[in-house]
């Protein structure tokens, strides 16, 4: 056995960069990994003992350890003693090689591993810790001590990879941060959080809150999700984003769901599944938010539904969106399903060019939010429970000639002064959050089974009414002399 024990300096300037870093393997080459290799304690203490193929370190709270490599083979195991939970180390790799871990890695308590190679976590491999972070960016000493997760800039940063399974004990963490993230794995933090950063730098503004805030600097950095990710809240953030797995934030039999947050500074393609439902027996759905300038969802499958609480939601957030046959499926999975569905541009347009046809589930929501114009040119239906429908087109919302929205005695909440010339309102409400007004200047427009709780001006458009129109108090209609009834 040997004892350790070292200060750290009071400044210190970050440790020594290498003048050219290996890139990170993915496959699994010749070399034969053995258990970290040269430990040098540079604050607070260590023992490492070592029997066969088993590497025990005994480490108090905020200990940092250098190492020459930290690789464990297959068959190898390495576990950190610690004196609780909430204790960490951080294990620093000063050598040339990136970290293989094929073994087992354990703690009772929070384990770092920062080797700017690069760090594979291999199939196979084992990790069951408190909690786990490991990157190939940045972070300093300092930083590690008072619990701040700024990872800054390394050039020759390796990547970050994982094949293996990665599990915290409940309400932990794991983070993999670096200029490129992928999991092929299985992650799981029970009651906790699991963050897959991309970025040049990545800042985890506060690690100790479950909604942690990421800040990325991420021109063309990549975060990939291949395999699971089990968590009560989970990001994924980076310049590119790609997600094919699926990614858990359900609760379990009593409680919200989690939070999911896919975030791209580029483009996001979401595919596979994303899920945070409410418990089983009460509680509400989660958030899902999948965001970019260009955001691909067509294939996903998202629910953040409640059997016996309120509807979560999913929210689209791209700089301009058209809602084709293969978005407009995965927008009907949700909304069957009983996922509120929000689809966002803050300086752009929405145009829906098919159709949105809900066949199944109780009520639900479906709420267009667009800066420069919404255009519904494909009919909005639902023949099962009620759909909501919110139009916010900012400078003004379309619904084409010939167009239907039937929403099965749901509202239609207008946000903005709404043109619905030769189309058909059919089985809704039609209200405004804001003086809008509901206009028809051409075509034979229909108001069937309609409630009027907005002002109404009909120009030069011929109006039916095959079955009922209310108007509600203090509200205006004006039509001209030409209309029809059933």
């Amino acid at each position: 056995m040997v004892i350790v024990r070292k200060e750290l300096p009071k400044s210190r300037s970050g440790f020594r960069r290498r003048a050219l870093a290996s890139a990170l393997t993915m496959a699994l080459t010749t070399v034969v990994w053995a258990n970290p290799l040269a430990p040098t304690v540079v604050n607070g203490q260590a023992s490492f003992l070592t029997n066969g193929k088993s590497l025990v370190v005994t480490n108090t709270p905020g200990a940092i350890i250098n190492w020459n490599s930290f690789s464990i083979g297959a068959g190898e195991t390495t576990n950190f003693i610690q004196q609780s939970a909430s204790s960490q180390v951080l294990n620093r790799v000063l050598g040339s090689d990136p970290s293989q871990i094929l073994g087992t890695l354990t703690s009772n308590g929070r384990v770092f591993l920062i080797n700017p190679n690069g760090v594979a976590f291999g199939k196979g491999s084992q990790v069951n810790v408190s909690a786990l972070v490991a990157s190939s960016l940045n972070l300093s000493d300092a930083d590690f001590l008072k619990g701040q997760f700024k990872f800054g800039v390394n050039p020759l940063a390796g990547g970050i990879s994982n094949a293996g399974t990665l599990s915290t004990s409940d309400g932990g963490y794991v983070y993999l941060v670096g200029p490129s993230v992928e999991n092929s794995g299985l992650i799981t933090a029970p009651n906790g959080s699991i963050a897959l950063a991309a970025g040049k730098t990545v800042g985890l503004v506060d690690s100790k809150n479950p909604d942690i805030t990421v800040e990325i600097s991420a021109p063309v950095n990549k975060a990939v999700n291949l395999g699971q990710l089990i968590a009560n809240n989970v990001s994924v953030v980076g310049g590119v984003i790609q997600n094919t797995g699926e990614i858990n934030a359900n609760a379990a039999v009593i409680g919200d769901g989690g939070h999911i947050l896919l975030r791209a500074t580029q483009s996001a393609v979401i595919d596979g599944t994303l899920s945070a439902k409410g418990g089983g027996n009460s509680g509400n759905g989660g958030f899902i938010e999948t965001s970019a300038p260009q955001v691909d969802i067509a294939g996903a499958k998202v629910d953040a539904s409640s059997t016996n609480g309120k509807n979560g939601e999913w929210l689209i957030d791209p700089t301009n969106i058209t809602v084709d046959a293969p978005t407009a499926t995965s927008l009907l999975t949700a909304l069957n399903g009983g996922t509120d569905t929000s689809l966002t541009t803050a300086d752009g347009t929405i145009t829906v060019s098919a159709a949105i046809a809900k066949v199944g589930g109780t009520d639900a929501t479906l709420t267009l939010n667009a800066f420069t114009g919404i255009a519904i040119n494909a009919p909005i239906t639902s023949t099962s429970n009620k759909l909501n429908v919110t139009l916010n087109g900012g400078s003004a919302n379309t619904i084409s000639s010939g167009q239907t929205v039937d929403l099965n005695g749901g509202a239609l909440t207008l946000g903005a002064n709404t043109v619905f010339s030769g189309s058909t309102l059919r089985n809704l409400t039609a209200t405004t959050a804001k003086a809008s007004t509901l206009t028809a200047n051409s075509g034979t427009s229909v108001l069937d089974n309609v409630v009027l709780d907005v002002n109404t001006v009909l120009t030069a458009s011929t109006l039916n009414v095959p079955n009922t129109l209310t108007i509600n108090a203090g509200k205006t209609f004006t039509i001209p002399s030409t209309s029809s009834g059933a």
